[in-house]
């Protein structure tokens, strides 16, 4: 038994170390808003969506401008009016976005339609495979 050393006792490895920025977690929610939707709040705001719908009525009259600019020939009479496609994208716009309030209410669930509370996960596992 000459030249035996003994073992070497093992290291726990090292806890990875933490960043040096003051924040590390995340801020709790305390007012039911999700922080990645915080940056998009504006968007909900009144002012911001009347602007959006005059911004397009404002496009719509460029392009009827810039369509007395050169000739169309079109393959039914009505493509050859000025303004046609505008006026029609704009309606084809507006039918788009009001047409989500019917199909929400035709193809939406009620609030309860999967159960009365939160998903607790306690009939996992019980489905027959």
């Amino acid at each position: 038994m000459a030249n035996s050393k003994p073992p070497k006792p093992k290291r726990k490895p090292a806890a990875p170390a933490k960043p040096k920025s003051a924040k590390t977690e995340a801020a709790p929610v305390t007012d039911g808003i999700h922080p990645a939707a915080r940056p998009f709040l504006w968007v909900g705001n009144h002012g911001v969506q009347r602007g959006f719908i005059w911004l397009v009525g404002a496009l719509m009259l460029v392009f009827i401008g810039l369509d007395y600019t050169f000739n169309r020939h079109g393959h039914f009479s009505w493509e050859a009016a000025k303004g046609f496609y505008a006026i029609f994208g704009f309606l084809a716009f507006t039918f788009v976005v009001l047409m989500g309030w019917p199909l929400r209410k035709w193809t939406g669930r009620p609030e309860t339609y999967y159960g009365d509370g939160p998903y607790d996960g306690a009939d996992e596992g019980e489905h027959d495979v």
